[in-house]
């Protein structure tokens, strides 16, 4: 891996519940090279919202770091106080969420808010609007005085989802996390906003963390994957291997599930009498206020042993660059 641009080791986060502590993050690592897309992924309630906000200092009320370190560039997050955060937001950070219409002020115009964005620039602001413009053009934004004039409501999903991703560049940050931005797209325009996000990494050298459901979207944009699975890391590594040898029973189970495998399947000749039905995994996600005492996994896991349910699982390599925590793996 390249020099780390985000570093998260240890990482224990709970929320405050009639029921007790909720512990949503227990023990996560996970990195961030320079200039590296990483992908997450993982089933509904697995962290992953958790985790943008404690990276980002912007977790409820309710939630409680317990442990663990968030460094950004070698600097340590969770001591920071809210001014210095909140100045790191922007330059440092940048955030380009999966609902573009909730991301902007609806009465202001696209112009007025990406010129507010850029505040701390310093710089008149003709200058500032043609930094805008010029973004526009790196983004695939045509025409972009009818943009900045409209309102966030006059433009369609793609096109707003361009803009907050032009907005989220126009302060250069170190880390732009991507959270689940092409869920509301169409195939046509998820694949446009995934080249994008490739060609700005290209361009600027921006490390990106991208957070998706999509299978098939993380194995064609990200270098690395984190597999996340109740609160934990289950599995990480290249792409390509994760894909192509995943060695964690939730990774081959989560993949065995995508649709995508029986699109391609059913592409092929002479496969007629493979299985058509969407394969998918048993039981349910823990409770987390009373998480498993061994793997988490093993009560849905059609591989578990006994001492599954005993012990937690170590996290150890099983390849280069890629770790799995699971008894049956490790030595």
């Amino acid at each position: 891996m390249t020099q780390p641009v985000l570093e998260i080791s240890g990482l224990h986060v709970s929320y405050a519940t009639d029921r007790g502590p909720l512990r949503v993050l227990r023990g996560v690592d996970l990195c961030v090279g320079r200039g590296e897309i990483t992908g997450i992924v993982g089933e509904s309630g697995c962290g992953k919202s958790t985790l943008i906000a404690a990276i980002l200092g912007l977790l409820a009320g309710n939630a409680g770091v317990e442990g663990g370190s968030v460094r950004l560039a070698g600097r340590e997050l969770l001591d920071l106080p809210e001014p210095a955060m909140r100045a790191l937001r922007g330059d440092g950070l940048a955030l380009v969420s999966q609902n573009p219409m909730a991301a902007f002020n609806p009465v202001l115009t696209i112009g007025r808010q990406l010129t507010d964005f850029q505040y701390r620039a310093g710089i008149p602001a003709a200058q500032k609007r043609q930094r805008i413009v010029e973004m526009f053009g790196r983004v695939g934004i045509v025409d972009p005085d009818r943009r900045l004039a409209a309102y966030p409501g006059q433009l369609s999903g793609g096109m707003l989802q361009r803009v907050a991703i032009a907005a989220a560049l126009l302060t250069r940050p170190a880390l732009l996390i991507a959270d689940e931005p092409t869920t509301a797209l169409d195939v046509t325009l998820e694949a446009q906003i995934l080249r994008l996000l490739r060609q700005t990494r290209d361009e600027t050298g921006t490390s990106i963390l991208f957070i998706s459901h999509h299978l098939g979207a993380v194995a064609g944009l990200c270098d690395r994957v984190i597999v996340m699975y109740a609160g934990t890391v289950v599995e990480a590594g290249p792409v390509a291997e994760i894909f192509a040898r995943p060695r964690h029973p939730y990774t081959r189970r989560l993949i065995a599930a995508d649709p995508g495998h029986l699109a391609i399947a059913a592409a092929v000749p002479g496969r007629e009498g493979i299985r058509t039905d969407l394969p998918t995994i048993p039981g349910r996600v823990p409770d987390l206020t009373d998480p498993p005492r061994g793997c988490v996994f093993a009560p849905r896991c059609l591989e578990a042993e006994a001492h599954c349910h005993t012990l937690p699982p170590p996290s150890g390599a099983v390849g280069p660059a890629h770790r799995a925590a699971c008894h049956r793996i490790m030595p």
